[in-house]
């Protein structure tokens, strides 16, 4: 056996043996319980506070989309584009979509990139305003999620 083979033997072994420790004491990124008992309902919250989860679709024209309301109240925010389309997001209050339409346009706001793109806001860069997305095609999805 070479001293590669062994290597890898030991390595194999040493791999084993953190299994089976790890299986016999619980999980200790769970504070030693196992993973099967872990409280998961809570997750998704920030201090404990709620969470706003939704999807909308833009519309047929070439109008932008309204996809978060202003609001004082927002700790985070997370915006996913789940289509196969490149959309832009807008930060920026207006007093009704006429408005919104002559400034938010395609090929300018923050570009979230098809099949998943994200934008996320947090305490770093929190911005409790409207979100507005538009895109080149009509009846594609976006997701959100809104932590207050």
């Amino acid at each position: 056996m070479n001293k590669y083979q062994k290597l890898a033997v030991y390595f194999l072994s040493a791999t084993l043996i953190l299994v089976l420790v790890n299986l016999s004491l619980g999980d200790p990124i769970m504070g030693g319980r196992s993973s099967s008992s872990y409280d998961y309902s809570s997750a998704n919250q920030l201090d404990g506070d709620s969470t706003t989860n939704g999807a909308t679709t833009t519309p047929a024209s070439s109008l932008p989309l309204l996809v978060l309301e202003s609001n004082d109240a927002r700790k985070g925010a997370i915006v996913i584009n789940d289509s196969d389309t490149i959309m832009y997001l807008h930060l920026q209050n207006f007093d009704d979509l006429s408005a919104a339409s002559t400034t938010v346009t395609i090929n300018s706001g923050i570009r979230l990139n098809a099949s998943g793109g994200s934008y996320e806001i947090t305490s770093g860069n929190l911005y409790s305003g409207d979100i507005y997305a538009t895109s080149t095609a009509s009846a594609k999805n976006i997701s959100y999620i809104e932590f207050e």
